[in-house]
């Protein structure tokens, strides 16, 4: 199968949205029992997906499921760096709390991905009681980001920093 042009993409999607406000059932799940929202999560582009999510949360309780990770859309869309969805699934109540099955939170997740408007959106006492949570590998969400952060190693450092 080739490659699907956004335009198609978005055209495919608001037929799928138009089947799931007339009443049919968008919580089906595929050959390895996925749910349609993960699934989405996986393929679609951020600003199609945020508009999916947002017409689909009216008709469909799993945007706020599991999946066998115990990873939930906001962590998986967070953790694939989908800024626009990320914040649609927060403005719909999605829990902010959640941790999946490797201990990865929201601020892991959004850390690793350097999301930026996410990060800058959380409250402050959530941000302070899981700053220094470790997920299953012991890493931090300082420490994802750190790894995330590409260094341009061309760039000469500031000045101030030899001495430093």
């Amino acid at each position: 199968m080739g490659l699907m042009s956004r335009g198609a993409f978005k055209d495919l999607f608001t037929e799928v949205l138009r089947y799931a406000l007339i009443g049919e059932d968008l919580d089906c799940t595929d050959v390895s029992g996925q749910l349609f929202i993960f699934s989405a999560l996986e393929r679609c582009p951020d600003d199609v997906l945020s508009s999916v999510v947002d017409s689909y949360s009216t008709v469909s309780p799993s945007l706020f499921a599991r999946n066998s990770a115990g990873s939930t859309p906001l962590l998986l869309a967070a953790g694939r760096g989908l800024s626009a969805t990320t914040r649609t699934l927060l403005r719909l109540g999605a829990n902010r709390a959640a941790v999946d099955d490797q201990g990865r939170t929201l601020l892991h997740e959004s850390a690793a991905a350097l999301l930026m408007p996410v990060l800058q959106s959380l409250p402050p006492e959530m941000v302070s009681q899981q700053l220094a949570s470790q997920d299953a590998s012991g890493n931090t969400p300082l420490h994802l980001a750190l790894k995330a952060q590409k260094v341009d190693e061309a760039t000469p450092p500031s000045e101030g920093w030899a001495g430093a």
